[in-house]
């Protein structure tokens, strides 16, 4: 099943963040500090929803259109308010990525470790914090292995046509 999580935190962010016609939708919103190997700021517009059988996501599409930031529950769930652990794509829970486009290729930086913290959870809102630690490697290097930390605070909206409840 995780297998399919990729695709879908890709498909999510390009159609969830995006209005066909006026270009980024900034009604869900995001603040993001990337250290480490890379060092960041951004913010942007934030979604979340339910595609059955897939899963879970929320996708951070900053106004810099060269990064993106996605988490994913392999769950048909929207979280509770709580506290929930990051992993990797081998774990049973909760993942996260950074993805990078650099002058070399784009880079995804997996989670590793991490935790989401969700304060507010509806249909409509979804709000909290999520830190998580990341490997990458660049494409044109394999045998480098770079690492950021990321802190994101978020108040994610329903996308549009997802299912939320």
């Amino acid at each position: 099943m995780r297998y399919l999580a990729w695709p879908l935190l890709a498909v999510l962010t390009l159609t969830a963040c995006l209005d066909r016609t006026t270009g980024p939708v900034l009604d869900g919103s995001f603040e993001a500090f990337i250290s480490g190997d890379f060092e960041d700021e951004l913010s942007g517009s934030a979604r979340f929803g339910i595609t059955p059988g897939q899963g879970f996501t929320i996708s951070l599409a900053p106004v810099e259109i060269y990064h993106m930031i996605g988490l994913g529950n392999p769950d048909d769930v929207r979280p509770e308010v709580g506290f929930y652990e990051v992993g990797d794509l081998e774990d049973d829970g909760f993942f996260a990525l950074y993805v990078r486009d650099t002058f070399d290729g784009t880079i995804s930086f997996v989670s590793h470790s991490g935790e989401l913290d969700i304060t507010t959870s509806s249909p409509d809102l979804l709000e909290g914090t999520l830190t998580f630690t990341a490997h990458g490697t660049p494409p044109m290097e394999p045998d480098v292995s770079l690492e950021v930390a990321v802190d994101v605070t978020f108040s994610a909206v329903c996308a549009s046509g997802a299912r939320c409840e």
